[in-house]
């Protein structure tokens, strides 16, 4: 009698790591994720866009004194208030004023316009 209680217990401490191994694979591919990631634009400048993404980003810091201040100055705070209220805070536009480029400045513009449609 003690060797079949024994070997209940070892078929059920079988069964268990049995269930605990295959269980995982089972649980790993449930909740919700995007099956591709977003398709981005076909017809882009990737030169002009490369541009503005690194100045908006900060990976790339424009020369100061090289542009008109004032007229910059203008055209990036209205971009800064067209974009969306979660990435306001997160840069700071006009503070680019006067250091950008014309072509800077237009990638930044295309930049935008593309990533948050913002015109």
């Amino acid at each position: 009698m003690a060797m079949e209680e024994l070997m209940k217990r070892f078929l059920a401490v079988l069964g268990c790591l049995v269930a605990l191994f295959v269980m995982p694979g089972s649980v790993l591919g449930s909740g919700t994720y995007a099956g591709r990631p977003p398709k981005p634009p076909d017809n882009i400048d990737a030169a002009q866009y490369e541009i503005g993404k690194n100045l908006f980003m900060g990976t790339v810091l424009p020369k100061a004194g090289v542009g008109d201040k004032t007229a910059q100055e203008a055209r990036l705070k209205r971009l800064q208030d067209r974009l969306p209220r979660k990435v306001q805070p997160t840069v700071n536009l006009p503070a680019l004023a006067g250091k950008l480029t014309p072509q800077q400045l237009a990638g930044v513009e295309y930049y935008l316009a593309v990533r948050f449609k913002v015109k």
